[in-house]
């Protein structure tokens, strides 16, 4: 009797034990993707890693289309000496022009949720601004009910800016949201720059804090042609206007730390071998020239960066350092007359990258 009580105790502690190992490497297992028994309002994805990168460790991303308005992103952590650390796949990223923002202590991305890819949505779609830490827990921070898809994060990571209606509302403002206690701490509507410039009636565009986080810029803008920027100071949210000048475009670089604008006088980058062969013939013929030019918005200073007879060029412009600009001219001249789709092709793609120093004392 004995014998087989102990028997019996031996066989209940081994089926014991082997159902606590498969739970155990199930629980360790489930963590490698977000765990679907959690709510969708946080998720944990494991990876050895603290919650803020060192200050050696740098993020890269590569994103991978899902549909026409997702994506699945995987972020890639390196140290110094350009070793990849760690790897996470976080899926359901809104595929925006300004998808995802990192900083020291998280990512911050657009995810959407129930989102049916033929258009129609059910009524439990949701759209929501999240934040993941590098040890790859994740919440949602903002349901984006009356936002548009698009955020700016400060760099203390304290503040998101967020766009609330659409033009034509009364509510279509620029907000600034407290990440932590999901108050508005500053609002501006529209009508603050409609009311000092009732002509620069447009959408509100978001640019970027400068490095510090003491500024915030945006633009007022109508399609392509940008009217106006502003610029709002942390914490005492004081608004700063600056005209643009004309001819300052959606493709031109600013400057937030020195306040410089690019734009040119040549017409709009129309991307279209037939509209842009019959522009540049035509400017040709009246012998015009593209000018290209930094424009200082604090002190309205201008300068001339370069000069192209190429009226429909796109320069690309972009601020690699806060003195240094590049930009991209044409390394040779189109003939005269009707040109092939081909050569056009050719023609932009053998451009030639140039770099302009702003001198500042």
């Amino acid at each position: 009797m004995k014998k087989n009580i102990i028997l019996f105790v031996i066989v209940v502690f081994s089926i014991l034990l082997a159902v606590s190992v498969y739970l155990y490497f199930k629980k360790q297992t489930s963590h490698i993707q977000p765990n679907q028994n959690q709510t969708e309002q946080n998720q944990q994805i494991k990876i050895n890693h603290g919650p803020c990168l060192s200050s050696d460790e740098i993020v890269k991303y590569k994103t991978i289309k899902k549909d026409a308005a997702q994506q699945d992103t995987e972020i890639y952590i390196y140290n110094s000496e350009n070793v990849e650390n760690n790897v996470v796949k976080i899926e359901n990223i809104y595929r925006g022009y300004h998808p995802i923002e990192s900083y020291k202590c998280g990512i911050y991305m657009i995810k959407f949720f129930n989102y049916n890819s033929s258009g129609n949505q059910k009524s439990n779609f949701r759209a929501e601004l999240w934040i993941y830490k590098y040890n790859g827990y994740g919440e949602n921070l903002i349901t984006l009910d009356d936002y548009s898809f698009d955020f700016r994060i400060d760099p203390s990571e304290t503040y998101a800016v967020l766009q609330q209606g659409y033009l034509g509302t009364d509510n279509y403002s620029l907000i600034i949201k407290s990440i932590e206690t999901k108050e508005d701490v500053f609002v501006m509507p529209l009508q603050y720059i409609t009311d000092k410039y009732s002509s620069f009636i447009g959408s509100i565009g978001m640019n970027q804090w400068t490095k510090d986080g003491k500024y915030f810029w945006g633009d007022i803008y109508d399609g392509a042609n940008i009217l106006t920027f502003f610029r709002i100071e942390r914490d005492s949210w004081k608004v700063e206007i600056f005209l643009a000048p004309a001819g300052t475009m959606g493709g031109d670089a600013l400057n937030p730390e020195l306040g410089y604008i690019t734009y040119d006088n040549g017409a709009p980058w129309t991307g279209m071998h037939d509209i842009s062969e019959e522009i540049r013939n035509e400017w040709k013929k009246e012998g015009k020239l593209n000018y290209f030019y930094l424009y200082n918005l604090f002190t309205k200073k201008q300068i001339l960066v370069d000069t192209i007879d190429d009226p429909t060029w796109n320069f690309e412009p972009d601020w690699i350092s806060d003195t240094e600009l590049e930009y991209y001219v044409p390394s040779y001249s189109l003939s005269d007359g009707e040109i092939s789709e081909s050569e056009f092709e050719n023609y932009y793609a053998a451009k030639e990258r140039k770099i302009y120093k702003i001198n500042e004392k």
